[in-house]
């Protein structure tokens, strides 16, 4: 069994680690404000350059796809990439399946948590709202987690079946 401490830097994946970061900061960022610049017309119109970058730091209303767009997305492409990796990684050290559940559970539970703290923090209220990034995190860590040892046909079923049932809450409860 490896000491926690005598992990290296060859024992991450790098890459992953560094695009982990990226994603964070552009979430944490909150663009910058940036996207204030775009409600005066005047900037805009003498800086069309900056105005087109600036962009990518909002939702479009259903038109196109900016880089704000993929904060979610690439949280679920780490989630998937390191989640195996560290599931044997910790089974290796000699972690059971109990021990990683309950910190998957826990793991995602406090993701969760964190979003709901922020909305309501923002809010003046408690309110639970699913579709912000945290909480869609925290649910989908956990999930991975539960899907980790099942076949991968059975993964992609369960996968289809879920966005099926996630686009069906969609059209009936939008």
């Amino acid at each position: 069994m490896t000491d926690r401490n005598e992990l290296t830097s060859l024992d991450r994946l790098v890459s992953l680690d560094a695009y982990r970061g990226l994603t964070m900061l552009l979430m944490a960022s909150y663009g910058f404000g940036l996207w204030g610049l775009l409600e005066n017309p005047e900037w805009v119109q003498l800086h069309p350059g900056w105005a087109a970058l600036v962009r990518q730091f909002r939702h479009p209303v259903w038109e196109g796809l900016t880089l704000w767009d993929l904060i979610f997305p690439s949280f679920l492409f780490v989630i998937g990439v390191a989640m195996p990796h560290s599931f044997q990684r910790r089974s290796a050290q000699g972690q059971s399946w109990a021990w990683q559940m309950r910190h998957a559970v826990a793991r995602g539970l406090t993701i969760f948590a964190i979003g709901v703290l922020l909305d309501s923090y923002h809010a003046d209220k408690f309110q639970i709202n699913f579709p912000v990034v945290l909480q869609k995190i925290g649910v989908c860590y956990a999930l991975a987690f539960f899907m980790l040892r099942l076949q991968p046909g059975l993964q992609w079923s369960l996968g289809i079946l879920l966005l099926l049932v996630h686009t069906g809450a969609y059209v009936c409860y939008d």
